[in-house]
């Protein structure tokens, strides 16, 4: 039986490839799927403390490598994946905060799959829609790729 990890990850890559492919405005859909799915996720008991903390990663790094899949503008999604995430962070009564930065950890775990240009585009999306977190994305790249 594989992980919790693995199992919530795979099913958001899964979701975000099934559901989305070929959708118009994809950065909306992916926020709205996030936002349902996370929310659902956030509210299980199995979560509830640090576990939120790793089912907002894990959802990140899944929605994340579905768009890989699907040849998205990683850049714009990126950001969609934050706010739809944040969305379902408030519905839980989750710091903001905390779910940004989770998601970004998330995002930036599935950095190891991708072009150096996708992650600056990223950054760049990212500092552009929320001040002074482009930083704090490139040290989490940083982190995750070293990590191996």
């Amino acid at each position: 039986m594989s992980a919790p990890s693995q199992d919530f990850e795979k099913n958001i890559k899964d979701a975000v490839v099934s559901q989305l492919k070929g959708a118009p405005d994809l950065p909306a859909k992916t926020a709205s799927l996030l936002k349902t799915n996370v929310a659902d996720a956030l509210r299980s008991p199995s979560s509830q403390g640090s576990g939120q903390a790793d089912m907002v990663r894990w959802a990140a790094a899944g929605a994340m490598k579905g768009l890989i899949l699907l040849r998205a503008d990683l850049g714009l999604c990126s950001v969609a994946v934050i706010r739809g995430i944040g969305d379902a962070a408030l519905e839980a009564q989750i710091d903001p905060q905390d779910s940004m930065t989770w998601a970004m950890q998330g995002i930036a775990s599935a950095s190891k799959l991708m072009q150096e240009a996708a992650i600056a585009a990223i950054q760049n999306e990212i500092e552009a829609n929320f001040m002074g977190a482009g930083v704090m994305f490139s040290e989490f790249c940083l982190k995750a790729r070293s990590a191996g």
